[in-house]
């Protein structure tokens, strides 16, 4: 909890989250709307969570982070869960790597859709695997509605749909096979595991049909449609929303091909240099489950991360954040490893073990403290995606002490690339125009390049205060007319105060 809610507003908002704010700012501002645009930035379930806690905690930077750190505090408590599966101390190793995971904890305090994405992923397979242990038709329905969300949150919910189909179908053919391999039975292999398979639907059916059978499954699908139709369709006032869910898929198709276009290895990269005791213990764990191929969710864990792992990598379209939905089963197979050391444990020294788990969780938790309370914005770090820069909210101060002298004074911004000031200046009359325009606005934000056009322009009515890093590349300028009110002391920055058009 410390890791994830401690002092949200320390790190600037980047790009993507300035431009979520834009869609929420809409949404919680009269008249509160919202359409599900398919052909850019994802799934509405964000902007309605993200309503819900302006509206108890107020429009601030703590109240939106507040969605996504909320949902990564849930996907760990989430794993707690899982202590019929993969043990209590493989669930209690699974959340506390989880916990403090320097990628899970650094993307908790990101306004963006990722964490709510992974969260209730996790949430689907906590829910069908209780659903199949406790035949209580509630948590299927539990399943249904985390699907439902998962789905509303991004396009990409359908490559971890399909991964998880594929790990739960695998996982009962290897135990199968395993079945039949062991049979000492008469008859050739391929009968005894058709008659393993055959045996296993059988099974199946009888479950489905001790759980409530067709019923209970088509009421678990009306609630799955029902969730994305809520959100989609801006809580059923806006039906294009529904046909605009389905084109985004074919849209996204594209965009995962031609942008942020990276090598195969890229997510084994950033894991190794960012995650190496999770990677490590995981992969372990993926190991250990697929050779010994006894425990069925600890296959299904080893094929969905395997899955996860080789969709994402074979898509050209690679950013940090995605590393998310490997982190998560990453976790649950390095609870796996941890509980079959665990039950081993009369063989190994206690003081080993021990060490173990504290080296784990150190470091990870080192990690995550120096990444997200020391280092955030230090693109040298591979979680770090051309992060806006903390001189930003020195920019933001200053011009705070101005309007504060000079209430209700304009701002201009000429800079093309601004995003997230849009947010830290939504109390201020403030146009945003992309280009140097000549202007009587009391401010004027312009970007570094726009200097030598403005300097001219502006000659002998503005000042120029100083440069502030945006981020990696892109520097803002900010000019304030002569005859506004100035605070004694101004912001630090890079330029220092000086007259427009001065050495």
């Amino acid at each position: 909890m410390f890791l994830r809610f401690y002092d949200l507003p320390l790190k600037p908002l980047h790009h993507d989250e300035g431009v979520n704010t834009l869609f929420l700012t809409d949404l919680v501002r009269p008249p509160h709307t919202y359409r599900y645009d398919p052909g850019n930035y994802h799934g509405p379930t964000l902007f309605y969570f993200g309503w819900l806690s302006a509206a108890v905690f107020g429009l601030t930077t703590a109240a939106i982070r507040l969605v996504t750190a909320f949902a990564g505090f849930a996907a760990v408590l989430l794993l707690l869960l899982l202590r019929r599966h993969i043990g209590t101390t493989g669930s209690l190793a699974a959340a506390a790597l989880l916990a403090v995971s320097p990628g899970a904890v650094y993307y908790s305090r990101y306004f963006i859709h990722e964490s709510l994405l992974v969260c209730f992923t996790v949430g689907t397979v906590v829910f069908a695997a209780l659903w199949w242990t406790r035949p209580r038709a509630v948590f299927l329905y539990l399943a249904a509605a985390s699907a439902g969300v998962m789905f509303a949150t991004k396009e990409t919910a359908v490559i971890s749909a399909v991964v998880l189909l594929a790990a739960v179908t695998g996982a009962e053919v290897l135990a199968d096979v395993r079945a039949a391999l062991l049979d000492g039975g008469r008859g050739h292999l391929l009968v005894r595991l058709w008659s393993a398979l055959e045996c296993r639907v059988r099974v199946v059916m009888a479950e489905l049909s001790k759980r409530g059978g067709l019923p209970v499954l088509a009421l678990a699908i009306g609630v799955f449609l029902a969730v994305n139709l809520l959100f989609y369709t801006s809580l059923f006032t806006h039906w294009q929303g529904a046909l605009d869910a389905v084109r985004a898929f074919a849209i996204w198709t594209k965009t995962g091909t031609t942008a942020h276009t990276r090598p195969w290895l890229t997510y084994l990269r950033w894991l190794s240099a960012e995650e190496l005791p999770l990677l490590l213990l995981g992969g372990t764990g993926l190991i250990a489950a697929l050779w010994r191929s006894d425990s069925r969710f600890g296959v299904f864990a080893a094929l969905w991360t395997l899955g996860v792992l080789t969709a994402y990598s074979a898509i050209p379209y690679k950013t940090p954040w995605l590393t998310l939905n490997v982190i998560a089963p990453l976790t649950i197979s390095a609870g796996y490893a941890c509980e079959l050391v665990w039950q081993r444990r009369q063989r190994l020294p206690t003081l080993v073990l021990w060490a173990a788990a504290i080296a784990a969780v150190g470091i990870g938790t080192f990690q995550a403290v120096v990444l997200n309370f020391l280092q955030y914005d230090n693109n040298r770090y591979h979680y770090v995606y051309a992060h806006t820069s903390r001189e930003v909210l020195a920019l933001v101060r200053e011009i705070d002490r101005i309007e504060e002298m000079n209430p209700g004074a304009s701002i201009a911004v000429t800079s093309r690339e601004h995003f997230p000031l849009s947010w830290y200046l939504r109390a201020y009359p403030a146009g945003y125009y992309g280009s140097p325009i000549v202007t009587n606005d009391p401010l004027v934000v312009a970007s570094e390049e726009q200097q030598a056009e403005l300097d001219v322009a502006l000659r002998g009515r503005y000042e120029r205060v100083g440069t502030y890093g945006l981020r990696p590349g892109v520097r803002l300028v900010l000019y304030v007319r002569r005859d506004l009110r100035r605070p004694a002391a101004g912001a630090v920055s890079s330029a220092g105060s000086r007259p427009v058009g001065s050495p």
